[in-house]
């Protein structure tokens, strides 16, 4: 369900749908028939057969695990939706190969709409257009977005009721008045039919005026409906806006108020020009190259279940442990070992620009792979460095692997030059995951020598 084909397949059938939405309910104002449109419509009778069919195979989701056994997938889809498909496509059929079953079968369009409408509202329509805010880091961006959702759904709603309108003033009650009788005697577009009845439309929902009103009693019911509904209509969509609004000036608040926490403590404290402007240089350094967050950062994380944590582990840690041979090796022979390696014994942890990691002394308890950014490691002591070399550490490259094998105290210094992301993988946790697995244990083993054996060659070989 989550493949790339199923996203194109799910977006190509969103947007048929919509252009359903969008001109079914216009029959009322009589559209000329167009060979684009013709063609258009034996397009999409083809894309809903295609569609009938490959609903058999399509997988779904269960309690979050996703089920792709045949059997399944087939009855899912024969219990669901199959038969009010097949009923909807045989009558398209039916409506495209007889002119005279065009008049006849109309309901079968409004059918079109009952199922755009459904498949629109289900979960793979919906749930692939809420993927794209997982794309956008920006809490203003996601915001505004609900904000524009609101007016979408107003607009959707009044073109439904415009095109109502249109064909209750069509409509032929007895009534000797109308009020579609001046724009037909005017010899009105299609066009400007449609965009006077939005207009009246949107008038009942927004204090605005319209110079469009009933001429009878049944167009004055259908415009008493109208405003009730615009009355509860709006209320929400005020509601929903003035939420937006607030949520948009709460975020702005706490930002203030950590400026405003921060310029009173500058104040107590009587600290000096510079140290107060390197202080803000830091913090508008790390707002604007790093936003990325580590997993435990994430509080609605700790309340997923054991098995998509499992996976959420897996595919957060493990391409970034299979840069290293060993990890490598694990993932290609026993995949269970380097899920528990992932699960239990690595963890991530954000540095900003400029932190140190670790210094010369310190004892070595973790191996670190650099996910984003950049590590410098400076050998030797602090002040003794200077005349050494600078080493790059970034993403697919690691340090501090010896603790892994043998109790290490690191021997230089290790700082960021911008905001870092890196796998932490602990060596006690790791002794505990390997130590009950003989199979990798000895691999580690082996491994532990051959790194003990190049470690001397290279002291023998500098010197040392």
């Amino acid at each position: 369900p989550e493949s790339f084909f199923k996203m194109i397949w799910d977006f190509s059938s969103t947007l048929i749908m919509l252009y359903d939405l969008f001109l079914l309910p216009m029959m009322p104002f009589d559209i000329p028939d167009a060979l684009w449109m013709r063609a258009f419509q034996r397009f999409t009778l083809a894309f809903w057969i295609v569609d009938l069919v490959l609903g058999f195979f399509m997988g779904f989701y269960i309690d979050g695990i996703v089920e792709l056994r045949l059997s399944r997938t087939a009855r899912n889809h024969f219990y669901r939706w199959f038969f009010v498909d097949l009923f909807i496509v045989l009558a398209e059929i039916l409506v495209s190969e007889s002119a005279s079953a065009f008049r006849v079968l109309k309901t079968a369009r409004f059918l079109r709409v009952y199922r755009s409408c459904r498949q629109l509202f289900q979960t793979r329509s919906i749930g692939r257009l809420g993927h794209l805010g997982d794309l956008i880091k920006s809490d203003f961006l996601l915001l505004f977005l609900r904000l524009l959702r609101s007016v979408c759904i107003l607009l959707v709603l009044n073109h439904f009721i415009s095109c109502a309108w249109w064909a209750v003033g069509t409509v032929d009650f007895g009534q000797e008045r109308r009020w579609v009788d001046r724009l037909q005697q005017e010899d009105r577009s299609v066009l400007y039919c449609y965009l006077t009845s939005l207009h009246w439309s949107l008038a009942q929902f927004t204090p605005a005026s319209s110079e469009i009103s009933p001429t009878n009693e049944i167009e004055r019911c259908f415009g008493i409906g109208c405003l009730l509904l615009g009355l509860m209509v709006f209320s929400s969509i005020v509601s929903s806006t003035t939420a937006v609004v607030s949520a948009m000036r709460a975020l702005k608040t706490q930002e203030v108020r950590r400026n405003t926490e921060m310029r009173e403590f500058f104040i107590d404290r009587s600290l000096s020009t510079e140290l107060k402007a390197r202080i803000r240089s830091f913090l508008n350094t790390k707002a604007a190259h790093f936003t990325s967050k580590p997993m435990s950062a994430v509080e609605n994380f700790a309340a997923l279940p054991f098995e998509l944590k499992r996976i959420l582990h897996w595919e957060l840690f493990s391409a970034l442990l299979m840069k290293h041979p060993l990890f490598l090796l694990f993932g290609q022979k026993t995949k269970k070992a380097l899920h528990e390696i992932c699960q239990y014994a690595t963890s991530e942890a954000l540095y900003l620009p400029g932190e140190e990691i670790f210094r010369r002394g310190s004892k070595a308890e973790e191996m670190i792979l650099p996910s984003h950014g950049r590590l410098n490691y400076l050998p030797g002591i602090e002040h003794e460095g200077q005349g050494l070399k600078t080493i790059s550490v970034e993403m697919g490259q690691w340090l501090c692997e010896q603790c892994l094998w043998i109790a290490w105290t690191h021997q230089g210094r290790l700082e960021t030059t911008q905001g870092s992301l890196c796998a932490l993988v602990n060596a006690k946790q790791f002794s505990s995951v390997i130590e009950h697995r003989p199979q990798e244990l000895h691999c580690c083993r082996q491994y532990a020598q051959l790194w003990l054996e190049y470690v001397r060659d290279v002291l023998l070989c500098s010197g040392r």
